[in-house]
C-alpha cells in the first residue's frame, strides 16, 4: 500500500488527478502536489489518514477568482491531519476548501504566496482566511509567509490562536523587473498585514495598573518567533530597546514570574533605530 508520495520542493502537477485517487486510501504523508480547491477537498475525501501534506495552487491569473462550487453532503472531517502547507492560494480559495473540510487537531499551519505582490487594486486582502480562525484552538506552529491579509486579520489570528508555541512571520520580500507581477517600482507592496511596532509592543507583557503580576500579553506561550520585514519603504522600522525589552521579558525570572512560557529562539530581519540605516538581522538562541 501507498503510504507516502513526496516530490521534495517540486511541484508535480497530475492530470485527471481524480480519476487515481481511489489508489491514495492508505496515504498519510503528501506533497508537493499541484491541486486546485475543488482537487483538494477530493484529495482530503480520499485520504481519511492524511497527517501531512504540502500543496500549492495552480497557475492563475492574480484577481481571477471563481467561485468553484463543491457539493459534499457531509463536511469532510480530517481526524489525522496534524501538519499542512498551502502556496500561492488566495484566502478566498482557501475559504473554499476550508468551508467544506473540518481539521479538529491541526497543529501546525503554513500559508504561502509567491506570486500576488499586495497591490491594492488586487483587492487580496479583503477576506479573513477561516481556517487560522477555525483551527486556533489546536494550533501550535503558524507560519505567515507573504501571505495576502489585512493588519487586522493578522489581529484576529494572533488573539485567537493563543496556543501558539511556534511563529513565523515571513515579509520581507522584495520585488524585480522581471517578475511579472511586478508594479514596476521594484517592491511588495505592504500597506496592509505586515508586523510593525504595535504588534511587538503587544507581545511584550505589560504589567496591569496596581499589580505586580498580572500582565496583558498577545501570544503568551511562544518559545519559538521569527520575523522578517522588508527594507522597502512599505517596511516598518523597529527601535533596538523594543526588540530587547521583548527578548528579556521573556526570560526565565520574569516569564515565570507572569506566567508566561519562556520564549528559547527568537530571530529579526528588520530596519531599526539605534544608528544603523540598513537592516539587520537580530538572532540569539536563548537554550
Amino acid at each position: 500500500m501507498l503510504h507516502s508520495l513526496n516530490t521534495g520542493s517540486t511541484p508535480l502537477s497530475i492530470p485527471d488527478l481524480t480519476t487515481i485517487l481511489s489508489f491514495w486510501h492508505s496515504i498519510t504523508t503528501l506533497g508537493f502536489i499541484e491541486a486546485g480547491p475543488e482537487e483538494v477537498l477530493c484529495i482530503f475525501r480520499a485520504c481519511p489518514l492524511l497527517q501531512k501534506c504540502k500543496l500549492i495552487s495552480p497557475d492563475r491569473e492574480l484577481g481571477d477568482e471563481i467561485d468553484v462550487v463543491v457539493v459534499h453532503r457531509q463536511p469532510i472531517v480530517m481526524f489525522h491531519l496534524r501538519d499542512a502547507f498551502f502556496q500561492d492560494y488566495t484566502p478566498f480559495r482557501m475559504n473554499q476548501i476550508s468551508a467544506r473540510m473540518e481539521a479538529p487537531y491541526l497543529h501546525h499551519l503554513g500559508l504561502a504566496n509567491t506570486v500576488c505582490d499586495h497591490a491594492p487594486w488586487r483587492r487580496c486582502t479583503f477576506e479573513i482566511c477561516e481556517i487560522v480562525l477555525e483551527c486556533a484552538g489546536s494550533l501550535r506552529s503558524l507560519g505567515l509567509d507573504h501571505f495576502c491579509m489585512s493588519k487586522e486579520h493578522l489581529w484576529t489570528y494572533f488573539t485567537r490562536a493563543t496556543n501558539l508555541i511556534k511563529l513565523r512571520v515571513d515579509y520581507s520580500r522584495v520585488g524585480d523587473d522581471d517578475n511579472d507581477y511586478d508594479d514596476g517600482d521594484g517592491d511588495d507592496s505592504y500597506a496592509s498585514g505586515m508586523f510593525d511596532r504595535e504588534f511587538l509592543m503587544a507581545m511584550t507583557p505589560q504589567a496591569k495598573e496596581g499589580s505586580d503580576h498580572d500582565v496583558e500579553v498577545l501570544l503568551p506561550n511562544l518559545i519559538e518567533f521569527v520575523c522578517f520585514t522588508t527594507d522597502s519603504e512599505w517596511g516598518p522600522t523597529f527601535d533596538e530597546k523594543d526588540i530587547l525589552r521583548f527578548t528579556m521579558s521573556r526570560q526565565p525570572s520574569f516569564a515565570s514570574t507572569n506566567c508566561l512560557s519562556e520564549l528559547l529562539c527568537v530571530a529579526f530581519w528588520c530596519k531599526t533605530l539605534g544608528g544603523r540605516e540598513s537592516p539587520r538581522i537580530y538572532g540569539k538562541n536563548l537554550i
